[in-house]
């Protein structure tokens, strides 16, 4: 089917495309990068006041059409329906009718493809809806947020590491002597950080040491040498 506007990326869009992907042991697929995409939330705290209720709605049912318009039309239609539902009960007073609810609902469909809806969220973690969690169930929630913080660490982890590795092997030798405090101004870390890294990983610390006795040798030696010779200069001013 051709648009006239771009199809935009959507939860429900991304697990169709993906759906294959998705095997019994796996909770989330993972995006690298962040996959930009369009979603709605309707949180049940929070309520629409009369005056909000009828362009929140129209608003809010049009860009869902607009943004699952590659849909089969009674399946549109019907999420459609389920979130004109959500939206009712978010909605304080009975300021739109049944009636009301299922013209906007027409008119969404009947106007897809008439602007271009544009992404207001960046995807990292696509939730698998049909993870069995069995005897975990009452920890679901402590289990995703544990796994997807236990990734996002390491990926931290991760680009320090190459952040470090790289500013010691590029670093000019002919420069000053490289030190933990300097790598630490050079990688924008803290010192703590620094430390922590050379003292975990091996390699970092290897090349940490080779460079640092490389570096800045030559200069720092003839800045010795000349500082020596102006103290013995000195010395021997004072003396003679």
């Amino acid at each position: 089917m051709d648009f006239e506007f771009p199809l935009i990326r959507t939860h429900k869009s991304l697990h169709y495309l993906h759906k294959e992907q998705f095997e019994p042991d796996v909770l989330y697929l993972i995006f690298e990068p962040k996959v930009p995409i369009y979603q709605w939330y309707q949180h049940y705290k929070y309520k629409w006041e009369n005056y909000q209720v009828i362009p929140k709605t129209v608003k809010l049912l049009n860009e869902i059409a607009e943004a699952h318009k590659w849909l089969h039309k009674d399946l549109l239609y019907a999420l459609l329906k389920d979130e004109a539902k959500k939206m009712r009960n978010n909605s304080l007073g009975s300021v739109i009718t049944n009636q009301g609810y299922t013209n906007f609902i027409e008119d969404a469909i009947t106007n897809i493809d008439s602007f271009q809806l544009e992404p207001n969220h960046e995807l990292k973690f696509l939730k698998n809806l049909n993870f069995q969690w069995y005897d975990e169930y009452p920890e679901r929630l402590e289990i995703a947020s544990r796994l997807r913080n236990e990734y996002n660490g390491k990926q931290i982890t991760d680009s320090n590491f190459k952040l470090i590795h790289n500013a010691i092997i590029k670093y000019d030798s002919n420069g000053l002597k490289l030190t933990k405090v300097l790598l630490a101004d050079i990688c924008s870390l803290s010192l703590s950080s620094i430390k922590n890294y050379l003292k975990k990983y091996a390699l970092l610390n290897d090349v940490f040491k080779a460079k640092q006795k490389e570096s800045g040798t030559v200069k720092q030696q003839k800045n010795r040498e000349y500082n020596q010779n102006k103290l013995v200069k000195r010395t021997l001013k004072k003396t003679g």
